[in-house]
């Protein structure tokens, strides 16, 4: 990320909160991606970004072809105003004005259950689906991943199966690892023997992700289904992707802003490129200055790596009082002065951009700025 004078020198003055992205780890992480994802095609995940103008960056580059998006409406918007050509939707909708707007779009549509295949075969009898494989693992008879799909490969056979002969199309399968691709290495508050624990659980889980995988794709081919795309993956599991037989793309999206969450993987190697900066507004003792604003907690089970995080100048950290609603307290030795910006990490990717309406892009001595959804008029979820 750009040094702390060179963000002094464009944002003093400026009005904060304001949240920037600096291209050269934009792009730098974007080589990183194309290089760990080998031959597999990267699906921009669009959650992450929330940003037309950034994803229309990535989808100039070769690796980039397609985007992977958390809402039917948000696909038939990326769709219709030609930013994409090819959009999934990860998650399945229960709205039929959302199935129909997708589907017109021809946004392929996620499913798990026949309950989805008739919701969709209502609004819209020759759409596109993609069959949600459970990948997770379980150990003592407890589940380990997300709460997502339930299929079995032979289950989601016979759903593909099923959507053939309703008229739908079927046009690929996911299975999110997200026990894998979602749980971090290590956290401020797990002890070395549960990271270690950790690294056991995800080591054994991906064998299991990968007999899943290539299991459902024997099934469906055995069944006719041959020209299929098989999605998994994400950010914190990218390095494993390109050594899975099954897969044909992988689904990205953290991995460009490289969030203060994702410093808990070790993954593929990744630097900062999207950050908020607060301006300093009051120095209630030595060594502690107070920031307007930057309680931008990120979901999920509540711990300290969903907090965002001091970033420059270096060496400063969250008071005790962490980060507030409308001031946040932080410590340092570093002597700052009313107006000046600090720099925070936010924790989790696309939530950053839900708080924006712009994001400045600093290219070197240049800085444009650009729409955010939000800037844009639209909020999907």
């Amino acid at each position: 990320m750009i040094e702390y004078g060179r963000v002094k020198e464009e944002f003093t003055g400026s009005d904060m909160p304001l949240a920037f992205v600096d291209l050269a780890a934009f792009e730098g992480n974007a080589d990183a991606v194309a290089e760990a994802s080998d031959d597999l095609e990267v699906r921009v995940v669009t959650k992450s970004l929330r940003c037309r103008r950034l994803i229309e960056r990535l989808l100039e580059r070769d690796s980039f072809e397609d985007v992977m998006c958390y809402s039917g409406y948000e696909a038939a918007w990326l769709l219709n105003s030609g930013v994409v050509d090819d959009a999934l939707v990860a998650y399945p909708i229960a709205n039929p004005d959302e199935i129909e707007a997708a589907a017109d779009a021809d946004a392929t549509l996620m499913v798990d259950s026949i309950e989805h295949l008739e919701l969709i075969e209502d609004v819209a009898a020759d759409a596109g689906v993609c069959i949600d494989l459970d990948v997770s693992s379980y150990v003592a008879g407890q589940r380990v991943g997300a709460l997502r799909s339930s299929l079995t490969p032979e289950e989601a056979r016979d759903l593909a199966v099923d959507a053939d002969e309703r008229g739908l199309e079927v046009r690929g399968v996911m299975g999110y690892d997200a026990q894998i691709a979602g749980l971090t290495d290590r956290t401020p508050n797990r002890s070395k023997l549960g990271d270690v624990v950790v690294e056991a659980l995800k080591n054994r889980s991906w064998q299991t992700v990968v007999e899943k995988r290539e299991a459902v794709r024997s099934y469906l081919e055995d069944a006719g289904f041959r020209e299929l795309f098989y999605n998994g993956g994400g950010t914190g599991s990218l390095h494993l992707c390109s050594g899975d037989p099954a897969l044909t793309e992988a689904a990205v999206g953290s991995a460009f802003y490289y969030p203060a969450l994702f410093s808990y993987h070790d993954t593929v190697e990744l630097e900062p490129a999207a950050a908020y900066c607060l301006e300093v507004t009051r120095q209630p003792e030595p060594d502690v200055y107070t920031v307007r604003g930057g309680g931008y907690t990120a979901s999920g089970p509540v711990g300290p790596d969903k907090e965002p995080q001091p970033h420059l100048p270096e060496e400063m950290t969250l008071s005790r009082e962490g980060a507030g609603e409308v001031q946040t307290p932080v410590e340092t030795d570093v002597d700052l002065e009313l107006g000046d910006p600090v720099v925070f990490r936010h924790a989790k990717a696309g939530e950053l951009c839900e708080r924006f309406r712009e994001l400045y892009l600093v290219d070197g001595d240049e800085v444009q700025s650009v729409d955010t959804y939000r800037g844009e008029g639209r909020c999907f979820m």
